[in-house]
């Protein structure tokens, strides 16, 4: 069972540029791991060392000045540039780019400025940076302007343009508000989200840092994605995923990438009285031994981590709710640093100073599997498995842990053994089983089914040895571990998830 646990609150002392922070970046340098903050109220970069097991310690700070580039800042990257750590900044009111070299502790060193200076630098919004072979691109969008530009990253610290992309009716990359990129390992590929056409686009990058457009998602016309602010990607067992945030819907899509760049949408949740992300203002992604696991925060004071499966379903795990000490209240940015096994979540607030600093213990997690052989059954470990179902009939065995079951399109049987499982049900029409119930232990989630928000949508029905749980024509047929019959007493609203 996963838990999430306050660790730290940095605030005060030595943090001066605790204010607006706007980006938190986490890198491996010099030989230990360092988390880089910006504030985009100030302009100041801070720098933190990170342990296993304790909260992180104020490394090294540095402030603004005409030189820097960090006016405004909105988005920083951590690269090197021959062998040489750097922080590149996206300075929003800034008309310098330059590069901040890191020192030999993970502190900051002296700048290096970009001269002579291409205009194209001017008030940078969002920045990715891609190595291809041995070359490094900055692929960079502009505030209050269309299209993407290409730098090469030359030794000497110099960055010279290499590609520009205007906006099209085939893309949409107006006031581009966040980049990704993502190597599927035969092909590398960049994706741009807008916020003022609501829409994300696909491209590829050859190795002369040349984008293609290759699928754009009009998120008002089909999807209902309304203003485009943040994009995460993930791996969950054999698919690849973009995962998009909508501040104005407030929602999070998940689109399946395919051998081209094209997307498939997979899943879209929207947050509820359950859930801490309206307007959806921060989204992280990362693996776990082989599982893929989302953050997300927004406007309504709290924090939201989600199991992303490999069906590019998400799957609710657990909340953070603000409170008077934390800065969890409109969350501007979140970043996961995995430390000798220690997960650690660092969070930041648009209006509140400080960073908060949480752990988050998945308990012991185990496997995630899928059916195989002819049977069309799956069987889990003595962990917390995560077992997913396909549209044929399936036996999906649990066994001991705090499982995740996951029903398929056919009718399937499910056991989950006697740890405290989450069974899963899809919309299918069918009649599915679950033969060991733990009434007040397992639960059951329906957040697959529209229009279902509350047990008063569902027909609890008693048998000789459980319960019928009806949605319209999809019927779930709950055994008892006891097998004695269930009413609808023994189910409450925490039975259930929506």
């Amino acid at each position: 069972m996963a838990t999430i646990t306050l660790r730290a609150i940095h605030d005060g002392g030595g943090f001066t540029h605790s204010s607006g922070i706007s980006d938190l970046q986490v890198a491996f340098v010099q030989g230990q791991f360092v988390l880089y903050a910006a504030s985009r109220a100030d302009g100041g970069l801070s720098a933190f060392t990170l342990g296993a097991g304790r909260a992180a310690t104020l490394l090294s700070e540095v402030n603004s000045s005409p030189a820097t580039g960090t006016y405004g800042v909105t988005d920083i990257e951590i690269t090197d540039i021959g062998g040489v750590p750097v922080v590149a900044a996206a300075g929003r009111y800034d008309d310098e780019f330059a590069y901040r070299l890191i020192g030999a502790n993970g502190s900051f060193g002296t700048v290096a400025t970009i001269s002579p200076i291409p205009q194209s630098t001017a008030a940078f919004a969002s920045i990715e940076i891609l190595k291809f072979g041995s070359q490094t691109y900055m692929i960079a969008g502009r505030d209050n302007a269309q299209g993407l530009a290409v730098f090469s990253m030359t030794s000497g610290y110099g960055l010279s343009q290499a590609f520009t992309l205007s906006d099209s009716t085939a893309a949409t990359l107006a006031n581009v508000s966040d980049l990704v990129t993502f190597n599927t390992g035969s092909a590398h590929f960049v994706f741009a989200a807008s916020s003022i056409e609501h829409g994300v686009t696909s491209m590829s990058i050859n190795s002369s840092g040349a984008l293609s457009v290759v699928d754009a998602i009009d998120g008002m016309k089909d999807y209902g994605i309304y203003q485009a602010t943040q994009l995460a990607t993930a791996e969950a067992g054999d698919g690849d995923f973009l995962l998009v945030g909508a501040s104005g819907s407030g929602n999070i899509s998940v689109f399946e990438i395919g051998a081209t760049g094209d997307l498939s949408l997979r899943d879209m949740v929207w947050d509820s009285l359950q859930t801490r992300y309206r307007n959806v203002t921060a989204l992280e992604a990362f693996d776990y031994n082989g599982r893929a696991f989302v953050l997300a925060g927004g406007s309504d004071g709290g924090m939201t981590l989600f199991e992303l499966g490999p069906n590019g379903r998400l799957y609710f795990i657990a909340n953070v709710v603000d409170t008077y000490t934390t800065t969890l209240a409109s969350v501007s940015a979140i970043e996961v640093a995995i430390v000798g096994g220690d997960i650690q979540v660092f969070v930041a607030s648009a209006i509140e100073p400080g960073i908060t600093q949480f752990s988050i213990d998945l308990g012991a997690i185990g496997n995630m599997v899928t059916p195989s052989g002819p049977s069309n059954g799956a069987v889990g470990s003595p962990g917390d498995d995560f077992l997913v179902g396909s549209d044929a009939r399936n036996t999906l065995w649990g066994m001991n842990g705090n499982d995740r079951i996951v029903d398929g399109g056919g009718i399937d049987t499910l056991y989950g053994g006697l740890g405290a499982e989450t069974f899963v049900f899809v919309k299918d029409g069918v009649y599915d089983r679950v033969m060991d119930y733990q009434a007040g232990i397992d639960r059951i989630d329906l957040s697959g089914f529209d229009m279902v928000y509350s047990i008063a949508g569902l027909d609890i029905d008693s048998t000789v040895y459980g319960a019928r749980v009806s949605i319209g024509s999809d019927a779930i047929l709950l055994v008892s571990l006891d097998g004695q019959p269930l009413t609808a007493a023994d189910f409450d609203a925490a039975s259930f998830i929506f």
